[in-house]
């Protein structure tokens, strides 16, 4: 009983996680799915909990990426700036 305790939690866990990044998931009576007869739930099987993990580190590992991308813009628009403003700098003789 405690293992499909412990799976049930897991289960949750990961759901909420992938919910807050819009992954879907299908929703009980596939291969992802067992039904836990103790706790009249559904639970991830081993290759469920895998492949929407998979999916969740994806969708971070994509939304990291265009969080750099976001800071190299900036970056490059600061350091453009500067360069400007002390080639502006030096011409006014400061």
């Amino acid at each position: 009983m405690y293992s499909e305790q412990i799976e049930a939690i897991r289960t949750r866990r990961l759901l909420r996680k992938a919910d807050k990044l819009a992954i879907d998931y299908a929703v009980e009576d596939g291969a992802l799915w067992k039904r836990s007869i103790q706790l009249d739930c559904w639970i991830l099987t081993a290759s469920g909990y895998s492949d929407i993990r998979n999916a969740v580190r994806e969708e971070r590992k994509e939304q990291w990426r265009a969080a750099v991308a976001r800071i190299g813009w900036v970056i490059g628009i600061f350091g453009s700036f500067t360069g400007l403003l002390s080639v502006w700098r030096f011409t006014r003789g400061l």
